[in-house]
């Protein structure tokens, strides 16, 4: 018996950290959020060596202290925040708890890859959004226009997949 991925799996792209082309620049070197060209700061490692001794140990997995803290600083109902291991984790749930096969999920086309990835793992269609215009001080931003179109194109709700990292695409003027 050959095993077979579901649909849209082998669709997903192979991830290339640190690789970028710039034209007329010999030697590109590309950061994402998470990495530094300066390396870690003297606190951060400081605080790894001495987190190290607790390491034979998970974490408490429904991060309930942490939510109470949250819920009591915020006003909040500790029940209704969920925590993870870092917004892919969360992303990736959300996907694999609310997409369907043949489900489209509206997102900027310029976002965050995670987006596209859960997507296409749940044989959903990703559907990009284009910015309003290809000018530089516009090409992240998301059009609300685009945006409406695609979302009304069926009656079946659909995910909207934003902000992007850092500040993220953000709704251009109308």
């Amino acid at each position: 018996m050959i095993l077979v991925p579901k649909p849209g799996i082998l669709d997903i792209e192979t991830y290339s950290a640190g690789h970028s082309d710039a034209p007329g620049v010999e030697r590109v070197i590309k950061l994402s959020s998470n990495e530094s060209p300066i390396g870690p700061s003297p606190k951060a490692i400081a605080a790894a060596q001495e987190a190290i001794t607790e390491t034979g140990i998970y974490a408490e997995a429904g991060a309930r202290d942490l939510r109470k803290s949250l819920a009591e600083f915020y006003g909040l109902d500790a029940a209704r925040i969920v925590c993870g291991n870092g917004s892919n984790e969360l992303l990736t749930i959300i996907a694999n708890c609310y997409l369907q096969p043949k489900d489209e999920a509206v997102m900027s086309a310029h976002g965050f890859l995670l987006y596209k990835i859960a997507t296409l793992a749940n044989s959903a269609v990703p559907i990009p959004t284009v910015p309003p215009s290809n000018q530089p001080s516009t090409r992240t931003e998301i059009s609300m226009p685009n945006l409406a179109t695609a979302m009304l194109t069926s009656s079946r709700a659909r995910p909207v997949m934003s902000p992007s990292r850092g500040p993220g695409p953000r709704p251009a003027p109308m």
